[in-house]
């Protein structure tokens, strides 16, 4: 099934986090809604880096004095 354009809240996500250079996959969701390791909060730094992106895009923020990097591999809606 084809995956959405953008990350929106309830989302599949698959991204490369460039920091551990691992591949994580998780959904998006709000905080009261984290049920599992695999749930990022919207809240968080990474959530809320997230969110509006499509597959390719990357983006760059700077966290307590240290740059971190996150590209969006694969974003699938909430219903797929």
């Amino acid at each position: 099934m084809a995956g959405t354009s953008l990350v929106t809240m309830g989302s599949a996500v698959k991204f490369i986090d460039h920091d551990s250079l691992s591949v994580r996959q998780v959904r998006l969701v709000y905080p009261n809604e984290a049920a599992s390791s695999r749930d990022v909060s919207v809240l968080t730094a990474v959530g809320s880096a997230l969110i509006g992106l499509g597959p390719g895009q990357s983006i760059s923020w700077d966290e307590h004095g240290a740059e971190r990097r996150l590209t969006v591999l694969e974003v699938r809606g909430a219903t797929e």
